[in-house]
């Protein structure tokens, strides 16, 4: 029998199946596009427009079922606060002070 170990270690792994032997196999968290949508808070059809240009990766197919790993989300927010720290700093580092 393969029991879940549901563990809340702060990773992108939320649960753990333990097999009779007792080996551990990490079970990625997953998210729906409604969960991202409320994240991110923008509509379910502006997610799919970041998946159609290819900003936001593709989801994994579960039956008819289309999930993104956690860890997938976050590299793709990761970028996109790089991208907005090299434009702030290609500007000057942000708005303009001048002095009169």
């Amino acid at each position: 029998m393969i029991a879940l170990d549901n563990k809340d270690t702060g990773s992108a792994i939320a649960h753990q199946l333990v097999a009779p032997s007792g080996k551990s196999i990490p079970i990625p968290q997953l998210l729906s596009v409604n969960q991202i949508a409320m994240g991110f808070n923008l509509s379910t059809r502006s997610i799919w427009r970041l998946v159609s240009k290819g900003d936001l990766p593709q989801p994994i197919n579960l039956g008819s079922a289309r999930r993104w790993y956690t860890a997938d989300v976050e590299n793709y927010l990761q970028k996109l606060t790089k991208k907005r720290d090299v434009i702030a700093s290609r500007r000057g580092g942000g708005r303009a002070i001048t002095e009169k």
